[in-house]
């Protein structure tokens, strides 16, 4: 099995959230502590590339203004893995949202390295 918590504060202008997955299994692999088997594995060995027995993620949200909202998350893996995530969410006009973001991981038991980023246009009617 899996222990998953969370929790979530408001701290007046900003927004933060703390939470960790923890397997209780021992050496059988569950969905918070599995092995990344997908392609944000490098070099094509997910087995290095799995949560290990827990995962701690947190993250803060800080809106700018009316139109404009910074996030940030980070998690770390009890197999050495870091991840971090910007994005700034911006409402140009009613229900248009343009959000940049930019990703990094860092897999410690290969020693390698990953940049990612993502322009996402949304519309809503």
């Amino acid at each position: 099995g899996a222990i998953k918590a969370r929790v979530d504060a408001d701290f007046g202008v900003f927004s933060a959230f703390l939470m960790g997955g923890w397997n209780t299994d021992g050496d059988k692999l569950n969905k918070y502590a599995g092995t990344n088997t997908g392609t944000a594995c490098p070099a094509g060995r997910p087995a290095l590339c799995g949560w290990g027995d827990w995962a701690l993620w947190g993250g803060v949200g800080v809106p700018i203004n009316e139109k404009l909202k910074w996030n940030l998350q980070l998690a770390y893996t009890d197999s050495k893995i870091f991840a971090a995530t910007t994005n700034i969410k911006w409402y140009p006009v009613r229900n248009l949202l343009i959000e940049p973001e930019l990703s990094y991981t860092s897999w410690d038991s290969i020693n390698q390295d990953q940049w990612a980023g993502i322009l996402r246009f949304e519309r809503s009617f």
